[in-house]
């Protein structure tokens, strides 16, 4: 059914963050209709890490044949006020304004037609971007062929996409409580304390700031061994070191 609903479209464009839901979207754009008829999109912003960026280039290139073209379009959140202010609609708002930057880029090529990872997990969350991509009719094939999060892990490990087990990401501005005005140098604290979590062997890890406190999520298997270790006093050091006052971590897994 997936496949199917490639099949009635000439071109696609496949927003492409690296994750487990736009790797196997785009995999099976390219099944479908072959390497020539899509094109990946790649949005390049202080909202991905380091890290993740470079970690979807890479996945791109050990994953799909050269005739897919991987294009990376430079957006800047911070510029648009309604993003920085970070109310609750802030997941609408970049959702709309990304999404509408995307078909800009193909607005010569009426033919193509930009493809969203939303799955049916997402409509049962508060995803205020549902909305933006709605009212752009961006199409939304695992959504339309009911597939789940789990579902979509299972297609992925029987296609042999490297990241079917990948733990979900999200962008930088999640980590940040509504209310909070979203800046650079916040966004690149936050990447850096993540990334310390990365190299000190905790992958998934996700550092969320609260009100007075910080919100650290662990996967499940790696929570245990977060509190026996000398790591927490080292990590507790670090985050005070790059700026962060706080009260209290909270320690729960993912």
């Amino acid at each position: 059914m997936l496949h199917a609903s490639f099949r009635k479209l000439e071109r696609v464009a496949v927003a492409y963050s690296g994750g487990v839901d736009s790797t196997l979207l785009l995999h099976a754009a390219v099944q479908a209709l072959g390497p020539d008829q899509v094109i990946a999109v790649h949005a390049v912003s202080c909202l991905n890490g380091r890290r993740q960026r470079e970690q979807a280039q890479a996945l791109f290139r050990s994953v799909f044949p050269t005739g897919v073209e991987l294009r990376q379009i430079a957006v800047e959140p911070l510029a648009w006020e309604e993003f920085v202010a970070n109310t609750d609609q802030r997941c609408y708002f970049c959702k709309k304004r990304l999404y509408r930057r995307f078909t800009a880029e193909f607005s010569a090529d009426p033919g193509c037609r930009l493809v969203d990872g939303t799955n049916a997990d997402d409509v049962l969350q508060h995803r205020p971007g549902m909305q933006a991509i709605r009212e752009l009719q961006v199409m939304t094939p695992l959504l339309d062929a009911g597939l789940n999060k789990s579902e979509i892990r299972s297609l992925a490990q029987q296609a042999g996409l490297p990241n079917h087990a990948q733990p979900a990401n999200s962008c930088l501005a999640t980590r940040i409580g509504t209310g909070r005005k979203i800046e650079a140098d916040l966004l690149q604290r936050i990447d850096q304390a993540e990334d310390f979590l990365q190299r000190a062997g905790f992958p998934g890890s996700r550092f969320r700031l609260v009100e007075n406190g910080i919100h650290l999520e662990l996967c499940y298997s790696d929570v245990e061994r977060f509190h026996r270790g000398d790591i927490r006093r080292v990590f507790q050091s670090y985050v005070a070191d790059l700026g962060f006052c706080f009260d209290f971590i909270k320690i729960a897994g993912r």
